[in-house]
């Protein structure tokens, strides 16, 4: 009925009562967004999540709260929190994905599948590890020792894993394997993500071994 007073004076009383109830913060932290008082309703919203870390609908208010204030990162990953807690159906769920669309545009389908686009991502991560390599092995490649070439194999495998589970479920490779159905599932996706994280931390590991040793001295 748009008796904003009144209801926020009801939500005040409930939570006078009951302090540490996320639905009446939720509600009361939803009104006062109609009313336009950003500010204190961001203290509720907020409250809501740390009380209920499960709350989608709080979510997805604090990732409109977090845009309204310019802080997109916070945004992005309150909206994420959001998709992941909303069943897919609902609405709710459905405004939590169109925000993050508009703050992150989908990527055209032909460059999503493309090799271009998975060796883009992968690009980082690889460098990272030659670059420990290279520091390892005082910027001279022929002093990198066989396990050093082996861990950059590793790092290769770990990132591909990474990003075809992560960020890049479509990429050509995994197409042609067909196994890009069974990646969209949440399971095999996070199985496959922490694969990937072991081998590439792993890599480093190895990499990383030799450091405080003695430098090869080089044959005349």
């Amino acid at each position: 009925m748009h008796r904003w007073q009144e209801a926020q004076a009801l939500y005040t009383q409930a939570l006078t009562a009951t302090p540490d109830s996320p639905q009446v913060h939720f509600a009361l932290g939803s009104l006062l967004m109609e009313t336009n008082e950003l500010k204190t309703a961001f203290i509720h919203i907020r409250q809501t999540t740390q009380i209920d870390p499960q709350h989608g609908p709080a979510w997805l208010r604090l990732g409109q709260l977090y845009e309204l204030a310019g802080e997109r990162s916070s945004a992005t990953h309150a909206y994420q929190r959001a998709i992941t807690l909303l069943p897919p159906a609902s609405l709710d769920a459905q405004a939590a994905q169109r925000q993050m669309e508009r703050l992150h545009p989908p990527l055209p389908e032909v460059m999503v599948t493309s090799w271009f686009e998975l060796i883009r991502e992968m690009t980082g991560p690889t460098l990272i590890g030659v670059l420990v390599a290279l520091l390892d092995a005082g910027l001279r490649p022929w002093w990198i020792p066989w396990t050093g070439w082996l861990a950059l194999v590793m790092a290769m495998l770990g990132t591909f894993l990474w990003v075809s589970a992560t960020s890049l479920p479509r990429n050509p490779l995994i197409r042609q394997l067909g196994a890009e159905r069974s990646m969209q599932l949440t399971a095999v996706r996070t199985s496959v993500a922490l694969l990937g994280a072991f081998f590439w931390l792993a890599a480093i590991g190895i990499i990383l071994l030799p450091l405080g040793k003695s430098v090869p001295e080089m044959k005349l």
